[in-house]
């Protein structure tokens, strides 16, 4: 039999839990649109612009970095349209989500 916690212990887990996590987002989402772009940035806002016949070509031809996540960015960002929230949003759910 598994020694299992108490429900004494296993509440505040899950609430201490969560709110690292949103202490994690919030540090993220603070000054988001303040600094410019860094280069890999540019790369993927140039890769996300591209209507996606002309994307899809690009990220065949170009073998060094990884074409999914272009992919995901383009399919990501169309409701939104591309701006820098749009563009890092992404990446700070997936940030999110490894806390």
């Amino acid at each position: 039999m598994k020694p299992s916690l108490s429900r004494s212990w296993r509440t505040p887990f899950w609430i201490l839990s969560l709110i690292i996590l949103l202490l994690g987002g919030a540090l993220s989402l603070y000054r988001l649109g303040v600094t410019s772009l860094w280069l890999d940035e540019t790369f993927t806002w140039w890769f996300a612009s591209m209507p996606w016949r002309k994307l899809l070509e690009s990220v065949r031809l170009d073998g060094v970095n990884p074409p999914i996540y272009y992919i995901v960015v383009k399919a990501f960002i169309a409701p939104s349209g591309l701006n820098e929230f749009s563009l890092r949003l992404l990446s700070i759910l997936t940030n999110m989500l490894a806390i």
